[in-house]
């Protein structure tokens, strides 16, 4: 008699607490049950789920491989004077200033790399560092290189009234006959010109 007391227990629970999923909330005009509220939560909780999951990565050109040459322009370890104007100059063994081939603390191996020499016009920029974010192909023959700016507190790349500038070792070939938009990673285009 237990055993059935305590079956028919059981059951009584059941029934209560699955049915109550089908009574309305109080003040509900609607008359919209706790099953169909739950499922709506449901459907909410899956969307924050699926966002949950992941994001699709951003697609992006194709970008060749390059590495930042970082050296003190000073008498000490050679010379790279600066350009009189702003620009953009793509350096080969063949056409490269011979001062590149005088720096003492980086070694320029002709026959792997070639050499983009980026400096800016930009005289709000005078005194800074430029530190290479990416180079990525664009459409044809346009090629995007994304820059970060700071100032050069130490007077280690540039002095306080010199252009902001950078030299970029690339794979021979893959710069060559290019055209160049040189912009900040915040999206502002910088003047070359």
């Amino acid at each position: 008699m237990k055993k059935l007391g305590f079956g028919v227990f059981m059951a009584l629970l059941l029934l209560v607490l699955s049915g109550c999923g089908l009574l309305t909330q109080a003040g509900d005009s609607k008359g919209e049950t706790n099953s169909s509220k739950t499922e709506e939560g449901t459907s909410d909780e899956n969307s924050e789920e699926s966002e949950e999951v992941g994001q699709a990565a951003n697609v992006t050109g194709e970008q060749p491989w390059f590495a930042q040459i970082r050296f003190r322009y000073s008498w000490e370890y050679g010379v790279v004077p600066r350009a009189s104007t702003g620009g953009i100059w793509y350096y080969t063994e063949e056409k490269h200033p011979g001062t590149l081939d005088n720096l003492k603390d980086q070694e320029i191996d002709w026959g792997k790399v070639d050499i983009l020499h980026i400096q800016l016009a930009n005289k709000e920029y005078y005194g800074h560092e430029i530190e290479v974010l990416s180079i990525e192909y664009a459409e044809g023959d346009l090629v995007k290189v994304t820059v970060r700016l700071k100032p050069d507190e130490d007077g280690y790349q540039a002095e306080e009234n010199d252009a902001a500038r950078v030299f970029i070792k690339v794979e021979k070939g893959s710069l060559e006959n290019k055209k160049f938009i040189v912009q900040t990673d915040e999206g502002e285009k910088l003047n070359t010109n």
